[in-house]
């Protein structure tokens, strides 16, 4: 007997969803990449580094790298273009390189963590575990020891 399941995703508009039909539409790109990445920035956010063609943004997000950045600059450039998204919460003087810098540590740590041999989720619960210490990360080298010691049970 076959089971057919079917998965029920909600976006706050219109615009939200219609940006994750095109990122779905990528070859690649599945749901899960597809909510992580609406998940790290908006709609409008995702649209401007795509325009600004900002490869270092998109690799920021946990689950894409430099090749699959510039894969999905290509390939959005033309599926967003005709896209309205809502940039009015857009700050005038953000710029790609401004994304979140803490943002970036957890994806080089949880990428390291991965290439360590641990499993995505089990990456992710560590590194939110090693910061629920209220313990604040500057660099990639601090978070990465304190999410090993707390994989070691330390």
């Amino acid at each position: 007997m076959f089971v057919k399941m079917q998965l029920l995703f909600g976006f706050i508009d219109r615009k939200e969803r219609d940006v994750f039909r095109q990122l779905i539409k990528i070859n690649g790109v599945g749901a899960k990449m597809a909510l992580a990445m609406l998940s790290a920035m908006s709609a409008a956010e995702l649209k401007m580094h795509v325009e600004q063609e900002s490869e270092t943004a998109l690799t920021r997000i946990p689950g894409i790298g430099k090749k699959t950045a510039q894969r999905l600059l290509i390939e959005l450039k033309d599926k967003l273009k005709n896209i309205e998204v809502d940039s009015s919460h857009l700050e005038f003087a953000m710029q790609p390189a401004e994304v979140s810098h803490e943002g970036s540590i957890i994806a080089e740590v949880e990428g390291a963590l991965i290439s360590l041999g641990y499993k995505e989720r089990e990456a992710q619960q560590a590194i939110k575990a090693a910061k629920s210490n209220g313990n604040t990360f500057a660099d990639t080298q601090g978070l990465l020891k304190a999410t090993l010691q707390q994989l070691s049970g330390f």
